[in-house]
């Protein structure tokens, strides 16, 4: 149940916690987590949950060089190290997001649903310290 709640409220989040040109990133990201999560014990879904990770590990490529506005807005003091550190952590999630097809295509279930997890804890990180307060 958990993970799903958490599948569920990264979808969210990622469709509405970022604007600009990571909206639509972040919105694919979380629907690819979501499926992940849904079928992340099925190993008949290893080949499609593996092709998911690589999505994720793509679209995260594709985000890491993008300044999220709360750190544009933080004090110009604070805006180098908040920077490095997201992009530190977006880095880790493609890191993460590779090991974790690996998994899938290695039939590996238990790691994959462990490096899942790590994500989604990461992620949950991210967002915390990143994610514009409304």
């Amino acid at each position: 149940m958990r993970n799903f709640l958490t599948a569920l409220l990264m979808t969210v989040s990622f469709s509405f916690a970022f604007a600009g040109p990571t909206k639509n990133e972040m919105r694919d990201m979380g629907k690819a987590f979501k499926k992940i999560n849904a079928t992340i014990r099925d190993a008949s879904q290893n080949q499609a949950n593996a092709a998911l990770a690589n999505q994720i590990a793509q679209l995260l490529y594709a985000v890491v060089d993008v300044m999220p506005s709360t750190i544009s807005e933080l004090p110009s003091a604070q805006q180098a190290e908040a920077w490095a550190t997201y992009q530190e952590m977006i880095n880790q999630e493609i890191v993460l997001a590779g090991q974790l097809e690996q998994a899938f295509l290695n039939n590996d279930n238990a790691l994959a649903k462990q490096i899942f997890d790590e994500m989604s804890d990461l992620m949950d990180q991210g967002h915390d310290r990143f994610e514009p307060q409304e």
